[in-house]
């Protein structure tokens, strides 16, 4: 994302031709003779962290700032200014050696569900893959400790030797990432199970990937020039850009005709026309959600989740903030689901998420789709039963 690489510019001291974002942000505050006296990450709510600039003037006197904490921890790498984190933000983030995250997290959900069938559970990242002549990796095994997962003991287990494996791993599809779909891929030929296909993943970018399907979508456009994207907004007055390798609501920016500064971001988000991102028409209907359909086996599942942003956002990602509230799929999202669905199937790729505003498809997620916690906990129908009663 934009920020991860303004906060690896500033850890490794390389100056840009232009200044960026955050570069004029530290030029502001000391042109009016300001201090940024700390960065405080001082609160953790639903998987989003909160951050606040604490900045002294002679001027001005005091103010605290909200601000994204991606965005306050690159400013304070330029200010050399301490970066603060709150202690039971530290507790409640923190990952115990033998624990792992529970809440509202999709890949708990799935080994709960392997475990009630009676599987043996392992858990293991990327780094702990390992190819010789067949690709095994150092798996903890995971046990249901009260209803609390827990890791155990490690095993060098050969891939092909398990029923099936999940790989679940958010965005951005890197180099390491890519690196890691290769071995996957090796392993598959040998035997293995990966869902979803990891040649698939290698293939289809989750934002490109929609555009197969973009009789279906709002007007959008792909491209690194900046030029094109102004002529698109001018047709279309509101638009909404994102990167193409982003998650979560991360560096996504609507950029308007009557706000001339937002223009700015189109230049930040391209790197002066270097880099392809997306560009797609503004729906004002997303203040009714943006709604995630999960997609299992070629089929939409029958309730899906609006996430609908909070007052004064129109991102409804729950990564910022936004509320879910699961329903019943329409008419017209299952069609799209049904359309989208022969298209994954036939690329062996078994359960993902799409994503719909306005009855338009935005993005088609298949690396780790989430949502099945929340379907579950306010219906009662589960998703990743689903996805077991396929395999």
């Amino acid at each position: 994302s934009f920020e991860a690489q303004s906060i690896a510019l500033a850890i490794e001291t390389v100056d840009t031709p232009r200044p960026l974002t955050h570069d004029l942000i530290c030029d502001l505050i000391s042109g009016v003779d300001g201090v940024l006296n700390a960065v405080r990450i001082n609160s953790l709510d639903e998987g989003v962290f909160f951050s606040q600039l604490e900045i002294e003037s002679i001027k001005l006197g005091k103010r605290i700032i909200d601000a994204r904490p991606s965005d306050a921890i690159a400013i304070a790498l330029r200010m050399d200014t301490p970066i603060l984190v709150a202690k039971k933000v530290l507790e409640e983030a923190g990952l115990r050696e033998d624990s792992l995250k529970q809440e509202k997290d999709t890949s708990i959900f799935i080994m709960k569900e392997a475990l009630k069938r009676d599987f043996q559970v392992f858990q293991c990242e990327m780094s702990d893959l390992t190819l010789k002549q067949r690709l095994s990796s150092q798996c903890s095994q995971i046990v249901n400790n009260n209803d609390t997962l827990e890791r155990a003991k490690k095993n060098e287990i050969d891939l092909a030797s398990f029923s099936f494996c999940f790989m679940r791993k958010d965005p951005p599809v890197d180099q390491d990432y890519m690196n890691c779909l290769h071995l996957l891929n090796i392993a598959s030929q040998d035997g293995a199970n990966i869902i979803n296909n990891p040649n698939a993943i290698k293939i289809f970018n989750e934002k490109i990937f929609a555009m197969e399907f973009s009789d279906l979508m709002p007007p959008t456009i792909i491209s690194a020039d900046s030029t094109k994207i102004e002529e698109f907004l001018r047709i279309h007055e509101e638009i909404v850009i994102k990167p193409l390798n982003g998650m979560g609501g991360d560096n996504i920016h609507k950029v308007s005709t009557n706000d001339p500064k937002s223009l700015g971001n189109i230049i930040d988000l391209t790197e002066d026309s270097k880099t392809q991102i997306i560009g797609q028409k503004f729906l004002p209907k997303i203040n009714e959600g943006d709604f995630r359909v999960l997609v299992i086996d070629g089929e939409p599942f029958e309730y899906c989740l609006a996430r609908i942003p909070k007052d004064g956002s129109f991102l409804g990602n729950l990564a910022q903030g936004g509320k879910g509230v699961a329903k019943k799929i329409t008419s017209n999202q299952r069609e799209i689901g049904e359309k989208v669905g022969a298209r994954l199937k036939s690329e062996n790729i078994l359960f993902a998420g799409i994503d719909i505003i306005d009855d338009k498809l935005t993005e088609i997620n298949i690396t780790s789709p989430t949502c099945a916690v929340e379907i579950f906990d306010q219906t009662g129908e589960n998703p990743i039963t689903k996805i077991f009663d396929s395999l």
